[in-house]
């Protein structure tokens, strides 16, 4: 467990923090599940964000331009990096399709 782990998974689940984000990605996409008390699936929704930016409206395309998860989650990026290191996951990509299943 990370400190953005502890921090996101506290209370409150991370999609509170996004709230508006979250309703515009998810009410699209009614397939695609997130499981809101587990950092993977945050990580796994930036990066769906940016990839389908291009498709949402214009505030949340500002938004991601604002960089609105670097302000909402800071930590984040460094704490995956510690644990991409940490486990080996760099060298071993087997490992990230089985963390990505957890």
């Amino acid at each position: 467990m990370t400190s953005t782990g502890k921090t996101v998974v506290g209370k409150r689940s991370w999609d509170h923090a996004i709230e508006d984000l979250f309703e515009e990605m998810t009410k699209a996409w009614r397939q695609k599940k997130y499981r809101t008390d587990k950092v993977i699936d945050l990580i796994r929704f930036i990066r769906n964000a940016y990839a389908h930016r291009q498709e949402r409206s214009p505030e949340f395309q500002k938004d991601l331009e604002e960089n609105i998860f670097l302000r909402k989650y800071p930590s984040l990026v460094l704490d995956t990096f510690g644990v991409v290191q940490k486990l080996d996951f760099d060298e071993k990509r087997n490992n990230i399709r089985l963390a990505l299943t957890l």
